[in-house]
């Protein structure tokens, strides 16, 4: 087990009951306990912008066909991007509006949050 115990986090930018990744993150509350849902917003011009910035450009391929990931990004936008705090689990569901916060900042309130352990260095 991790060191954090018995929580397992599962991060989803976007809520589908009916996902993939919801159902292996229900499997796994019944092996380990706590989920924790987080859910990360930003409006559509925010994440465009966000969607050109080298790091993301280096870290994701996906992303280096700007005109093709920019089209998803707005094709997106007719579907709904967040829970609205309706997720139909007993756990955790902490949202963090990203907009105007550094990754750095976005961290420091998950740890905050969460109260999980903080590594330095």
């Amino acid at each position: 087990m991790s060191a954090l115990g018995n929580q397992l986090f599962a991060a989803l930018e976007r809520y589908r009951p009916d996902s993939y990744r919801a159902g292996k993150a229900l499997e796994k509350r019944e092996r380990w306990a706590t989920i924790g849902f987080i859910e990360l917003q930003a409006g559509l011009e925010e994440r465009l912008r966000r969607n050109r910035l080298p790091d993301r450009l280096l870290e994701k391929p996906s992303k280096r066909d700007l005109a093709g990931s920019e089209a998803s990004l707005r094709g997106l936008e007719s579907l709904r991007m967040y829970s609205g705090g309706a997720i139909p689990f007993d756990d955790l569901l902490l949202v963090v509006d990203t907009e105007e916060l550094t990754p750095e900042q976005v961290a420091e309130r998950l740890i905050e949050e969460l109260g999980l352990p903080c590594r330095s260095g």
